[in-house]
């Protein structure tokens, strides 16, 4: 399968190594997979993943004259880039609730208009009519229960050779 991941950051930050670890496991089961930025990134962006070099990286102008099985917009803004892309298929890949990210409307500081009027527009894409992934359980009762949406939950892994019960900690182990 080709697949493209509409990437809002290279930058560190879970999402994105989230998306780096699908995308790379993605790569290794043998399909073409292609990350896809508005503007071109430097490798030393992403080069704290070390996997995310295995994959094909594509400006949204490069990716628009290629053709995908599907493509995946991963944060707030991208299902406005979606129509830019050819795919068989369209998906959005919902990790958090964006909109929460943003302070609501309040009439006496001025500061928060613009904010309130993109906090309105994030929370609106979880209304399209695409299909969702999520990789929690609250996010797929959050979209539901407002949107009458059910995202596909397929729950993220954990590396056991990174994360494990035995090693170093900062604090003792509390029982239980």
């Amino acid at each position: 399968m080709k697949i493209g991941f509409i990437l809002g950051s290279p930058d560190i930050n879970g999402g994105t190594y989230v998306i780096y670890e699908h995308g790379s496991r993605m790569k290794r089961q043998g399909h073409d997979v292609a990350l896809i930025t508005e503007e071109s990134v430097d490798p030393e962006r992403y080069a704290w993943h070390n996997a995310a070099h295995e994959l094909e990286w594509l400006t949204l102008d490069e990716a628009g004259g290629r053709s995908f099985d599907i493509v995946l917009a991963t944060h707030w803004q991208s299902p406005f880039l979606l129509q830019n892309l050819q795919a068989k298929q369209y998906a959005y890949f919902v990790q958090s609730i964006e909109s929460r990210f943003f302070e609501p409307f309040n009439r006496k500081d001025p500061a928060t208009k613009s904010s309130g009027f993109i906090k309105h527009f994030c929370e609106s894409t979880y209304s399209y009519a695409i299909p969702m992934i999520t990789e929690a359980k609250w996010i797929q009762e959050y979209i539901y229960q407002r949107f009458n949406n059910t995202p596909f939950l397929v729950r993220n892994g954990i590396r056991k050779d990174l994360y494990h019960p035995d090693g170093p900690t900062l604090s003792p182990v509390k029982e239980g």
